[in-house]
């Protein structure tokens, strides 16, 4: 996108809907088979799934995205990502390679437009609704130091709204932020996240 008012033409041309479908098209064992992941074609499994989910975190700085997200099933993808802890084998002559079918840095960039549609107060209860909490709250515990980072920040947005601490509550959340805050190999801003997550849950 580069500059805000490419943003904005990208979003107003259905960028928003059409990234998330491409985000929601999982790879499947058939799809890297039929797509020759093993043979000639540069394509890396779970590669589409990246790029949609880094260009909606991209897209989703404006507004009109943000407020677009439920309507379009930005939402439901972006949580049905995080939550992906399926596996798929890709078979060769030589071996047999197991894959996750959500790749980390698809979770991460998929946790990072999650936070910024979730800045939109509309969009928070949306989340919870769909079943968003849990996932998240699992994702504090990734290995990946920026899935934390961005999980917490989901979680401090979210536990904004009274109506939703309890769910965040009864779910987990309290524990898995403290344990966050425990965590050694952890950044700054995950630990800011997830004291101002614990501010509105006490």
């Amino acid at each position: 996108a580069g500059t805000a008012e490419n943003r904005t033409k990208l979003v107003a041309a259905g960028a928003v809907k059409q990234l998330t479908a491409i985000a929601s098209a999982a790879d499947s064992e058939k799809a890297l088979a039929d797509q020759g992941v093993n043979k000639l074609i540069p394509y890396r499994a779970g590669q589409r799934q990246e790029e949609a989910a880094s260009a909606l975190y991209t897209v989703t700085v404006d507004d009109q995205a943000k407020q677009s997200a439920m309507e379009v099933g930005t939402l439901k993808t972006l949580i049905s990502m995080i939550a992906n802890q399926e596996i798929i084998k890709i078979v060769t002559k030589k071996e047999t390679t197991e894959l996750p079918a959500v790749s980390v840095r698809a979770k991460v960039e998929a946790a990072g437009a999650l936070l910024r549609c979730v800045t939109e107060p509309a969009n928070r209860a949306h989340v919870c609704e769909l079943g968003g909490v849990a996932p998240v709250i699992k994702l504090l515990s990734h290995e990946d130091i920026q899935a934390r980072e961005r999980a917490a920040g989901v979680l401090h947005q979210m536990s904004m709204e009274q109506a939703l601490r309890v769910p965040i509550v009864e779910a987990g959340g309290v524990g898995a932020l403290l344990a966050l805050c425990d965590m050694k190999d952890c950044s700054t801003l995950a630990h800011e996240e997830a004291a101002g997550a614990l501010l509105y849950l006490a």
